[in-house]
């Protein structure tokens, strides 16, 4: 549960960035790099829930 509440932390920071890009019709490249982290975090997390699951 402590991995899902620290990417809901995370999801809020994407939120953010989709604020400024939307706002500024930018979007930065450090932000591509943390979008591309973010998604892998959420697919370890989720397949260990599915494992545990199982």
């Amino acid at each position: 549960m402590a991995a899902r509440r620290y990417l809901a932390a995370l999801s809020n920071n994407v939120n953010q960035l989709a604020r400024h890009a939307n706002a500024t019709d930018e979007f930065p490249e450090a932000a591509r790099v943390m979008l591309t982290r973010v998604r892998a975090i959420a697919d370890r997390i989720n397949a260990m829930l599915d494992a545990r699951v199982r």
